[in-house]
């Protein structure tokens, strides 16, 4: 069974995705189980001393140029150590765990409502990985700043300022090849108590001309 999941994943292939809003969390954080067991979709992840939840809502501070009624990813983190979401790219059933080609793209933007914490903060990129892997082990690379905003911000990160991080997964280290990238992920080190984050339009960019 294994071989034959291999060998059609690799048939399939990466879908390409141009420039445009991936997630707009209008249609709630679905999630499920790939054959392997490795949760895809939305989920948490943090240390034993952390508590992350996330939901989606109409109900927070307006952002700018929004429209009449949009939803956001509410996060609600009281990390002591690490914590975060990750957002795996999953198929429409949420039981396979899909790849993406982005590119045609040349940066990546969300909007994020800060609290002026403090707080360090990042965003992974979950790049390729191994051959035939079953478990979590996509290459990743990193956008770190600080909490030191209050407010709505939108980011815009050019790829080529992603910083590859090792997180002790067995990762291929083959650079950022973007013709397969598995998820991305939103994550702290320490918020220094209870803090509520709101995250709103992972959008791809073509900035160059």
């Amino acid at each position: 069974q294994d071989a034959r999941e291999c060998a059609a994943r690799m048939a399939a292939g990466s879908t390409k995705v141009g420039p445009g809003v991936l997630h707009d969390f209008e249609s709630g954080l679905p999630s499920g189980v790939d054959p392997y067991g490795v949760a895809v979709g939305y989920s948490t992840f943090g240390d034993d001393q952390s508590s992350v939840k996330i939901s989606t809502t109409s109900k927070h501070p307006p952002r700018p140029g929004q429209s009449a009624g949009n939803h956001v990813m509410k996060l609600d983190l009281n990390v002591k150590g690490w914590g975060g979401v990750v957002k795996l790219f999953d198929d429409d059933s949420a039981k396979h765990w899909i790849s993406l080609d982005w590119r045609e793209a040349d940066a990546f933007s969300f909007w994020l409502y800060g609290n002026n914490s403090g707080a360090s903060l990042y965003l992974h990129i979950l790049d390729n990985r191994s051959l035939c892997s079953t478990v979590d082990d996509a290459e990743r690379y990193a956008f770190e700043f600080v909490d030191d905003f209050s407010g709505w911000r939108q980011f815009t990160v050019p790829f080529a300022d992603l910083v590859r991080r090792d997180i002790g997964n067995g990762a291929p280290n083959d650079g950022l090849g973007l013709s397969a990238v598995h998820g991305w992920g939103f994550g702290t080190l320490n918020t220094g108590g209870p803090r509520t984050y709101y995250i709103d339009d992972f959008e791809l960019q073509r900035t160059a001309k």
